[in-house]
């Protein structure tokens, strides 16, 4: 988990007590993500710490899945989300945007994922969208996702 500090950084929330009660401690701001210290000591976000996948206790970065599912030639765009489970907590599902005239169906893209992630990283379900729901920021709404059906497969 990164935390910063320093002169830049607020001492809070504005009129938002239990968010800064959350995030701040000391001085230093909880930014959420989670991230990765190369052996130069770079630092690599690796995904948000809201957005992790937990399979049968094992942390699924979606950010990793995502970027193996567009790494298939069909695919332009990929997001993995959780969904519920009752038996493992949650299950990976991820919403894929193909490139124009390319075709995968979602078993081809499981079986993709198969030779390339650990199993609990594969996504259970595959569903294909023409666009990600998105804020007004551009940002996809990835709490919209997970609320998405998809065909059992």
């Amino acid at each position: 988990m990164l935390w910063v500090k320093g002169p830049s950084v607020v001492p809070g929330y504005f009129r938002d007590e239990e968010n800064t009660k959350e995030r701040f401690h000391d001085g230093w701001f909880n930014t959420g993500d989670v991230v990765q210290i190369d052996d130069d000591g770079y630092i690599k976000i690796v995904d948000r710490a809201t957005d992790i996948i937990i399979v049968s206790g094992f942390n699924v970065y979606p950010q990793e899945v995502a970027a193996v599912l567009c790494a298939h030639p069909a695919v332009h765009a990929a997001v993995a989300v959780g969904e519920k489970n009752n038996v493992a907590g949650e299950l990976v599902k991820a919403f894929i945007i193909l490139n124009e005239g390319a075709e995968a169906s979602s078993k081809e893209l499981m079986d993709y994922c198969r030779e390339r992630l650990a199993h609990y990283k594969v996504p259970r379900k595959i569903g294909f969208v023409a666009e990600y729901p998105l804020s007004p920021t551009g940002k996809i709404l990835r709490r919209e996702l997970r609320k998405m059906k998809i065909e059992k497969q």
